[in-house]
């Protein structure tokens, strides 16, 4: 299926307007007022992995004609609303912790990279529900006792804006979910998986297993022909 002209046009500049070799680790821009130019700008990092999240985020007809990566770590909001949303790893990066004695693995750390698309099949998977459709996310590997029982109550906790970035930034404020980590099941290359890093759009990614792509919730906002309505206005 063809893309709209306009996502191709917003990606080729997007790829056009990079730098650098693509590292990963922190870049020097240089002293205030220094202007950038080739030779100062900061590379982009992750580049692929950045516009990946923006295409899973990005709903035809519904979302956005052009959509732009600002440099890392600015983020796009207004004054009214100073949603902090962007694809960048900062944002993305979130602990997912199992835990539940005799059902969930004790003490256990996965590097597997998982994203908010498995959370819905490894729930399936759990409770043994047979007939969850496949969408873009997979049932993780690893997490389950073997032979645990079905549990009666499958509860999902979103800590909303308590990724890596924060947590790391205030160590010793969060012993209660530092002990979860430590035994239950922990992957610590988890990612929300798509941009915009909002509430609608990735909790339904949650309920789902889809991207927003597929299930069709983009933004905090949905533009109709009259007004900007909330997500999930009724």
């Amino acid at each position: 299926m063809s893309r709209p002209a306009a996502v191709l046009v917003a990606l080729g500049l997007l790829v056009s307007s990079c730098t650098g070799d693509g590292a990963s680790g922190p870049t020097e821009i240089g002293a205030p007022g220094t202007p950038l130019t080739r030779a100062t700008r900061p590379p982009c990092r992750n580049l692929d992995e950045l516009v990946a999240r923006v295409k899973r985020g990005y709903v035809p007809r519904k979302g956005t004609e052009i959509t732009f990566i600002a440099r890392e770590p600015n983020y796009i909001g207004t004054a009214e609303r100073p949603v902090h949303s962007g694809p960048w790893d900062y944002l993305a990066h979130v602990p997912l912790v199992l835990y539940g004695p005799g059902i969930v693995k004790h003490s256990l750390k996965v590097n597997q990279h998982a994203t908010m698309a498995d959370l819905a099949p490894t729930t399936s998977e759990l409770i043994g529900f047979d007939d969850f459709p496949t969408r873009d996310g997979r049932v993780l590997t690893r997490p389950f006792e073997p032979d645990a029982p079905i549990p009666r109550l499958v509860v999902s906790l979103v800590w909303d804006g308590g990724g890596w970035n924060v947590l790391n930034t205030h160590k010793g404020s969060w012993p209660y979910y530092k002990s979860l980590m430590e035994q239950g099941v922990l992957y610590d290359n988890f990612d929300i998986g798509s941009s915009p890093s909002v509430r609608p759009p990735v909790h339904t990614t949650l309920g789902t297993g889809a991207w927003p792509f597929h299930h069709g919730v983009h933004s905090l906002r949905v533009q109709t022909r009259d007004a900007y309505l909330e997500s999930f206005h009724r």
